[in-house]
């Protein structure tokens, strides 16, 4: 493919997608990052289709702004596409399921799925493009020496998808499960900016860049994340489903609502939830909210009350109590024993 720009590259697919003529959409960048952002407007104040999404395209050492319309076309891709939520609510349609993921919350495709993505009114999502080239280099080995498949099941499913005869139809589905961890935002941002340069060095940085947001993927203190096989069974989507519902909630919600949210019984979730987990849905619930417990207390300045607000305790005594009997310490105690190891650790930084 002859080289072109971002925007030109970009609005050369709008018009195939308008078409309906390109189901397989193919890259000319080894690595390029697009914002998404659709318009809100008022019921009263009508929109031209043609510029009802804005994007920002970041690629090649260039950033370019421009708009156009809605794609509402299912299509695959010639390489691997991350879709992270910055703002608002994305619906994703995966084959003949429908997947709706909030601020903090995304996938990881792989060339088989078919798809689309639909942005709520006022959403922001950020869209990552890997071609085969650059995570076939990125993934031979890191900075150690050790094969960067084993260290997690995020780059398991990298090189497991990778190979030309890959018939996988997957993809990796992630839920940030504390907003207050700056962590992946501050990557994206710095990746952006290596993007946009082409300064010595910047695809060497851009790989590091990358290295370091797969690793905070698996990072079970900032995300869950699990990968989902269309060829798995209805129960297993199910569960999945169940699964991500509560990581997204901080584990702050009922069996009832949970049950409300995917038109299903309680009781049928619960026992489709022990089956293929061996706990039940509120189990599962209140470990998602220990884990939100402890990365506030030893990531954010918020009091033990604010905290105990945002995971659903009325009273700090039950809050106080949930935590000791979950960890033996009371989150003071928690909190200070962490900072203390922190500290320890930042003493034998030499930068």
């Amino acid at each position: 493919m002859e080289e072109q720009s971002a925007s030109t590259h970009f609005q050369s697919l709008e018009s195939n997608f308008l078409r309906g003529e390109q189901l397989v959409l193919e890259t000319p960048f080894p690595l390029a990052m697009y914002f998404q952002t659709r318009r809100k407007v008022a019921a009263d104040q009508p929109i031209d289709s043609q510029s009802e999404v804005l994007y920002v395209a970041t690629a090649a050492g260039n950033v370019e702004t421009f708009a156009g319309p809605v794609r509402n076309v299912m299509h695959q891709h010639n390489h691997f596409e991350l879709m992270y939520v910055v703002k608002g609510g994305v619906t994703n349609y995966i084959e003949d399921k429908e997947v709706h993921y909030q601020r903090g919350a995304g996938c990881l495709m792989n060339r088989n799925v078919t798809h689309k993505e639909v942005l709520a009114p006022g959403a922001t999502a950020l869209f990552l493009d890997f071609s085969v080239a650059f995570l076939t280099e990125l993934l031979q080995v890191d900075s150690l020496g050790r094969p960067l498949a084993q260290l997690g099941p995020l780059f398991h499913f990298l090189v497991a998808n990778l190979t030309s005869d890959s018939l996988n139809r997957n993809y990796v589905e992630f839920t940030q499960r504390t907003a207050e961890s700056q962590l992946f935002a501050t990557l994206l941002d710095a990746l952006q900016q290596e993007l946009a340069t082409q300064k010595l060095g910047a695809h060497y940085l851009q790989k590091g860049l990358v290295l370091r947001l797969f690793a905070a993927l698996e990072d079970e203190d900032i995300f869950a994340t699990s990968q989902v096989s269309l060829a798995t069974t209805k129960e297993e989507f199910i569960v999945n489903q169940v699964l991500r519902l509560i990581d997204r909630t901080r584990g702050v919600i009922s069996r009832d609502e949970i049950a409300q949210e995917l038109h299903y019984t309680p009781e049928h979730l619960n026992r489709l939830v022990k089956k293929q987990t061996g706990q039940s849905m509120m189990k599962y619930a209140q470990k998602v909210k220990l884990g939100y417990i402890k990365d506030c207390l030893q990531h954010t300045p918020l009091t033990l009350a604010e905290i105990a607000k945002q995971v659903g305790f009325q009273a700090d005594s039950q809050f106080y109590r949930f935590f000791k009997e979950k960890t033996g310490l009371s989150p003071d105690q928690y909190r200070k024993q962490r900072n203390c190891s922190q500290q320890e650790g930042e003493k034998g930084r030499i930068f």
